[in-house]
């Protein structure tokens, strides 16, 4: 099923995959979520002060998008009774759910963390969570323009993503260990991303990859632990 509050719980606690939580919880990663995580601040170049602020504010965000999930009373028992078709259907509402609480709250501290850096490091951190969001950043609003995708594209992307959630979805269903589990979540994720990267022309990759800046390596990165 879809990566639970409770798993996402647990497995924040224990130092989850970015890849897992972006294709798990089928949403693009918040900044805020990112400034929290060590590699990151370094990345970024923040001081012992900045650094602290930053991971206050980004713990504040978790704990509020966990209290509201768990207020909207999902019920992922009830998944299980279901019809594939209905599932799905169920999933899509809730994954809409986690993206209206997700952007709600991004929208609430982000200003509050850009207090804390400076023009060159909000640059750089939203070069970051471009890259750290994959494919979703392709549905992202100034992304989109700046790209100039076509309608067309924008369907084609948008059908790429959903056979991703559902496989993400599969996956969560089947249990089992959850370290082969987040390697498969890895291992769809690129796929997602690649098929997605396919799409654009020449000229959109090159003014995507300036968008993202100078690569970095997100494949072991984890939250919490």
């Amino acid at each position: 099923m879809l990566l639970s509050v409770t798993t996402f719980r647990s497995a924040s606690a224990q130092g989850m995959r970015l890849v897992g939580l972006r294709v798990g919880m089928g949403q693009p990663i918040s900044p805020v979520t990112l400034v929290g995580i060590v590699e990151i601040q370094k990345e970024l170049g923040l001081k012992d002060e900045q650094a602290t602020k930053a991971g206050t504010i980004s713990t504040d965000f978790r704990n509020e998008f966990i209290g509201e999930v768990q207020s909207a009373g999902f019920n992922f028992g009830e998944l299980q009774g279901l019809s594939e078709d209905e599932r799905q259907k169920k999933l899509a509402e809730i994954r809409a759910k986690f993206s209206e609480i997700g952007k709600k709250l991004t929208d609430k501290f982000q200003p509050k963390l850009a207090e804390v850096l400076d023009a060159p490091q909000r640059e750089r951190l939203n070069q970051l969570r471009l890259q750290a969001s994959g494919s979703h950043s392709l549905k992202d609003a100034d992304v989109v323009k700046v790209l100039e995708l076509s309608k067309e594209q924008q369907e084609k992307i948008d059908t790429i993503s959903k056979d991703a959630m559902k496989k993400a979805s599969e996956l969560f269903g089947q249990g089992g260990d959850r370290e082969e589990r987040a390697n498969k979540l890895k291992d769809l994720g690129t796929d997602w991303d690649a098929k997605s990267v396919e799409l654009l022309t020449k000229e959109q990759k090159e003014k995507f990859d300036h968008l993202k800046g100078k690569t970095f390596d997100f494949s072991e990165l984890r939250i919490g632990g």
